[in-house]
C-alpha cells in the first residue's frame, strides 16, 4: 500500500493534515498519482508542516557525509531518516518526529545491487 501525508486546504479554507493511501500497481513504471486515494483527516488547524530527509544526493558517493535535505529525489534509495515538524495555528509546535523509513530497502526489488545498495530492477 502506498501512503502519502499531505497538508490540504478544505473547501471551507481550513488547513488539515491528511493521510492518503492507495494500493499501487506493482508493474507501474512511474510513481502513482494519489488522485483516487482513500483520505483520512489526521489533524486540523495546521499552520505549517515541514518534512526533512536525511541522506545523500542520488549521485553522491558513500564517503560523502549524509545531510538533511528539504526534498528527496532519489527513486532508487529511501532516505536514512525522515523528520516531521508541525506548527499548529494555535498553541505550541508539536515535538519533532524522526523515523527510519525501512530497514530492508531491498524488499520488493527483483535485483538488489549490494555494492551500490540500490534496486537495479523492480520486484
Amino acid at each position: 500500500m502506498g501512503v502519502f501525508n499531505k497538508l490540504l486546504k478544505t473547501g471551507e479554507g481550513r488547513k488539515v493534515k491528511a493521510l492518503q493511501a492507495l494500493v499501487p500497481d506493482v508493474n507501474a513504471l512511474e510513481v502513482p498519482e494519489f488522485r483516487d486515494a482513500d483520505r483520512s483527516i489526521l489533524a486540523e488547524g495546521i499552520a505549517e508542516l515541514k518534512i526533512g530527509y536525511f541522506g545523500r544526493a542520488p549521485d553522491a558517493a558513500d564517503i560523502v557525509a549524509p545531510t538533511w535535505l528539504d526534498r528527496w529525489d532519489d527513486k532508487q534509495r529511501l532516505p536514512m531518516l525522515v523528520r516531521i515538524d508541525v506548527k499548529p495555528e494555535k498553541g505550541a509546535a508539536w515535538p519533532t518526529l524522526v523515523v527510519e523509513p525501512r530497514r530492508s530497502p531491498e524488499a520488493g526489488c527483483a535485483s538488489w545491487d549490494r555494492v551500490r545498495r540500490i534496486c537495479a530492477g523492480p520486484g
